[in-house]
């Protein structure tokens, strides 16, 4: 994460005339000066960028080449990151999985812990760069009808997680009375 620069002169990165603190430059001569922008040339500035941005994106999707090689780079990045930050990764996906399904979502990075073998089957999780693995941890929604919230949000494998889906614990009973008497 970018540590944020505030300018000795005023000590705030907005000024009272609106002006933005963009950092400081370096003069020829070694000395260092605060760099400001006016309100109007920070919109500009973000236009030309979301332009830039928008133009890129078209000229990957046009070219194959570039848009496998774009695809490659992000399967790296996703990877990396996945091996790196367990925790961010699966509160970002968890974030993106609520969303999509319009449920509350209130935890936070700080409300996550990974345990270190799974609460259910014993198995020590493992983080993996690919996705599937059934050591693989991942957040659990204890009530499928509630959303992500700290008190119904667990961390189990992926095995676990998948056997439970979209089950009811009733549905769960059921299924192991039933193969419960088959197995005798």
């Amino acid at each position: 994460m970018k540590k944020l620069i505030i300018p000795k002169s005023t000590g705030k990165r907005v000024r009272a005339d609106g002006f933005i603190f963009r950092g400081y430059n370096c003069a020829k001569n070694g000395t260092l000066y605060e760099h400001w922008i006016s309100p109007k040339a920070r919109k500009k500035e973000k236009k030309r960028k979301a332009n830039w941005s928008r133009q890129y994106r078209t000229k990957i999707k046009e070219n194959p080449i570039r848009l496998k090689k774009a695809r490659q780079y992000a399967k790296i990045y996703v990877r990396k990151h996945r091996r790196e930050n367990p925790l961010l990764y699966m509160l970002v996906r968890a974030r993106i999985r609520a969303k999509q399904s319009n449920l509350p979502f209130t935890i936070k990075l700080t409300d996550l812990k990974l345990p270190k073998v799974c609460p259910i089957f014993g198995m020590r999780l493992k983080v993996n760069d690919k996705i599937g693995k059934d050591s693989s941890p991942e957040i659990d929604r204890i009530n499928n009808l509630g959303g992500y919230t700290k008190e119904n949000i667990v961390i189990v494998s992926r095995r676990a997680n998948r056997i439970k889906s979209d089950s009811t614990i009733k549905e769960l009973q059921k299924l192991y009375k039933f193969y419960s008497k088959l197995v005798k």
